[in-house]
């Protein structure tokens, strides 16, 4: 057998808050990774259930201290929200790969070894897979099941690797990876494009469009994250929130677009694709699953006819 270290070490950041009935299940699905050196953070955001005492029983255990090149399980001062819990987690951690999960969800066993070996053979530095969505009894929950804001999500990056000459295009209509906790990437690239940004909604989406200007993703088409859909989920509690926040982050997308110098060949950027552009644009809004947000700057930048500029 390998030495664990002869692998780079991945951090595992768990945000926690109010999970108390599912902790447990999420901490072992990662216990039980085939890639072998992990360091495991979780922080817990005040919650007011026993998040915090459950996690601190499963983790006083012999087998699971020997499992980990390290273990820290934290506690924010105040309730903070997810972003910070991530950019404290992160910060707190040591590994040269990240991999963020929620703490109701679940890892395929294979999904840390698949996810760092696409990044190593598509030499890139964001990795997500395809994405189960599940019950409380771990059972997969068939699309017709799904609520009516997921419906088209969970295949959406089949449908661009399909039709898209480069995926990143799809991030322009919405998270792809569904979740933060889909994200696999390396510490360099969160060190050069700064932390995740104090949003209720869609701190993940605004994160990733980051991202797509230094390095093109590479997508996993297997289920290796099982996302779990019950009534606390932040798609039913903040979606209120989402079309408000959408503007800010499509803003943020086409500031980036005229002004920074864009390290990724294949962004969806204007400068990448001179000739295309707007066929591919107009494509990604017919797909019909696309952000509101999007469209109405789409709209926007036509009527003031927008340039350009790296």
């Amino acid at each position: 057998m390998s030495n664990p270290t002869d692998h780079e070490l991945v951090s595992v950041v768990i945000p926690a808050y109010k999970h108390a009935s599912y902790i447990v299940a999420a901490l072992s699905s990662v216990a039980e990774q085939t890639y072998p050196n992990l360091e495991l953070v979780i922080v817990d955001d005040c919650s007011p259930d026993a998040t915090l005492e459950v996690a601190a029983e499963w983790l006083s255990s012999p087998e699971v201290d020997s499992r980990f090149a390290s273990v820290l399980l934290l506690k924010n001062e105040t309730n903070s929200g997810a972003h910070a819990s991530i950019n404290r987690g992160i910060r707190e951690s040591k590994g040269t790969v990240i991999s963020l999960m929620n703490s109701d969800d679940l890892y395929h066993p294979e999904r840390i070894s698949k996810l760092v070996e696409a990044m190593e053979l598509n030499s890139t530095e964001f990795a997500f897979s395809k994405v189960r969505a599940i019950d409380d009894n771990n059972m997969a929950i068939p699309p017709w099941r799904l609520p009516d804001s997921l419906r088209n999500v969970f295949d959406f990056a089949d449908q661009v690797s399909a039709n898209f000459p480069a995926l990143s295009f799809g991030f322009l209509a919405q998270n792809m990876a569904v979740s933060t906790g889909n994200f696999v990437f390396k510490r360099e690239l969160y060190e050069r494009i700064g932390q995740f940004k104090p949003l209720l909604y869609v701190h993940d989406w605004e994160f990733v469009l980051r991202a797509i200007f230094e390095c093109e993703p590479v997508y996993v088409d297997e289920d290796l994250y099982l996302y779990r859909i019950h009534n606390t989920n932040s798609f039913s509690q903040l979606s209120h929130v989402g079309e408000i926040e959408g503007l800010i982050v499509a803003e943020v997308f086409y500031q980036l677009s005229r002004n920074k110098v864009v390290r990724n060949i294949l962004a969806p950027v204007p400068d990448n694709w001179p000739i295309v552009w707007d066929i591919y644009k107009e494509r990604l809004l017919m797909l019909n699953v696309g952000s509101m947000a999007i469209k109405q700057k789409t709209q926007q930048n036509k009527k003031s006819k927008l340039t350009y500029k790296r």
